[in-house]
């Protein structure tokens, strides 16, 4: 069964790992430093394979933190996640690019161009992909 789990080093950082069905590291993050205590008793993770943590400050139980790591794709552009380059993939890149919404994949998988930003190259680079059978430029 896939899962998720975390933990602390030495130095006060979180570590998160995703683990495959296999039991196959898939991704580690960290989180925080000596000057964060945030103790993470929350830990999910949903349909699209999106993880949050959410948990509050050791010293301080006022101050809470919720965390959320996307998964990337394995094919640049898969915005949905499903394997494939489809239409569904441009309707999700200019809800992004022009409405601000977020879609099952990290934002940053579509960054086609990789210039840092999102906008209609983006879009247009994802339909060069799709109809011409391109390759992403970077």
């Amino acid at each position: 069964m896939a899962g998720v789990s975390f933990g602390n080093d030495s130095t006060y950082n979180y570590v998160i790992l995703k683990y495959d069905s296999n039991g196959n590291i898939l991704w580690e993050k960290r989180y925080g430093g000596p000057v964060f205590y945030y103790a993470f008793p929350k830990i999910s993770v949903d349909r699209n394979g999106n993880v949050y943590l959410a948990g509050s400050d050791i010293k301080n139980q006022s101050d809470f933190v919720t965390i959320k790591y996307s998964p990337l794709p394995a094919l640049k552009g898969d915005l949905n996640l499903d394997g494939v380059l489809t239409m569904a993939d441009v309707v999700l890149m200019l809800n992004l690019v022009f409405n601000g919404e977020l879609p099952p994949a990290a934002p940053t998988a579509a960054d086609l161009n990789c210039n840092g930003s999102l906008s209609a190259a983006d879009v247009v680079t994802l339909l060069y992909m799709l109809y011409a059978s391109a390759s992403p430029p970077c």
